[in-house]
């Protein structure tokens, strides 16, 4: 039988040479053939799987079998570079043990646009926490972005109610202290409703979280643009500048009934309905608790069968201006005095009685 030829181990026939036919001086023929098969498969290794320099890749043929495709291989900065930038590196099908580095903090990194450094894209710090981004650069999310951020659902174990928080927070490390976390987005579920929560509080913290709207936003300085709204640690919402336009309707709701208590209340909302202390039939309403300067505050008779008068500061000696230092007497339910706070005193802006 002729000695077959070949270039790589799979052009080798296992049935040659044939014993019964073959002569013994075709024996070095078919050692050099296999010589420089092993060289063209293997000859730029020094020892096993161990490549004899730098920048020589471990490859595969295409598809078509007409090429081949660099897999692996240790480039001239001893990096380890898998694929060769003419085709794209896919994980297909089932990775049970997932994608493992040796050790911890070792970050899987992607070559900048300009070509001449490594951004860290994704690592496992030394605490276990998953960090995306590195500190040379920011984390941006393209135009249409359309999946959106997924944060993972965690379930807490403190009922509220008869229902259990369930909960996933974008949080932020605090400017003067990486450890405690401040979460500026979170999405809670009370059995009935969903929640979209901004901002929140931690424990570790000294001070309250204050958010803040600005009209020209600048990552780098934090003093730059109008506030637009501010909610503070107390609640409150302020808008600094600008118009609050309201296309619907404004309800002012009511914090419950207030019982005049030596000739005065307190005031927590804008509404209140008033009653008469001991539930006498007519009392005198001299001095009003409560109130920042510009609050308004609207109120009534809680009973049509009890009279609330509202005094002047000239006739009671209180802290409420009325119209014409003219007292009003709230006989019915449907009786109504609008005051504005101006710092030192409940200034009348309106009276009905209905």
């Amino acid at each position: 039988m002729s000695l077959e030829t070949g270039d790589f181990l799979d052009d080798l026939d296992a049935d040659n040479p044939v014993t019964a036919t073959d002569p013994v001086s075709d024996g070095s023929d078919h050692l050099r053939l296999i010589k420089k098969v092993l060289l063209a498969t293997f000859g730029q290794m020094a020892a096993l799987w161990s490549l004899a320099a730098n920048n020589v890749a471990i490859k595969m043929s295409n598809v078509a079998a007409d090429g081949f495709v660099d897999m692996i291989k240790v480039n001239a900065s001893d990096e380890v570079v898998v694929g060769d930038g003419s085709a794209d590196i896919i994980l297909d099908g089932e990775v049970t043990d997932g994608l493992v580095f040796a050790d911890n903090n070792s970050p899987l990194s992607m070559r900048n646009a300009a070509d001449d450094a490594v951004i860290d894209m994704i690592k496992v710090n030394a605490d276990d926490n998953i960090e995306i981004g590195g500190t040379a650069s920011r984390t941006e999310f393209p135009t249409g972005f359309n999946s959106g951020l997924n944060i993972g659902a965690e379930v807490d174990s403190n009922a509220r109610g008869d229902n259990v928080l369930k909960r996933g927070s974008i949080t932020l490390p605090h400017f003067a202290n990486a450890s405690p976390v401040i979460a500026i987005l979170r999405m809670l579920s009370n059995g009935s409703d969903n929640i979209l929560r901004i901002g929140g509080i931690n424990s570790s913290l000294s001070a309250a979280t204050i958010i803040e709207l600005r009209t020209t936003p600048d990552h780098d300085d934090e003093s730059a643009g109008a506030i637009g709204l501010k909610v503070d640690s107390d609640s409150n919402v302020t808008i600094p500048a600008g118009d609050l336009v309201v296309t619907g309707k404004i309800g002012t709701g009511s914090n419950g009934e207030l019982t005049i208590a030596s000739g005065a209340i307190t005031v927590t909302s804008t509404r209140h309905a008033v009653d008469t202390e001991g539930n006498n039939s007519t009392d005198n309403l001299d001095n009003i608790n409560g109130g920042d300067a510009g609050d308004w505050l609207m109120l009534n008779a809680a009973s049509s069968s009890r009279t609330i008068v509202v005094r002047d500061a000239s006739i009671g000696g209180g802290n409420i201006a009325l119209a014409g230092d003219a007292s009003f007497s709230m006989i019915n339910i449907r009786d109504r005095i609008f005051l504005v706070w101006s710092g030192t005193l409940w200034c009348e802006i309106s009276r009905s009685q209905n």
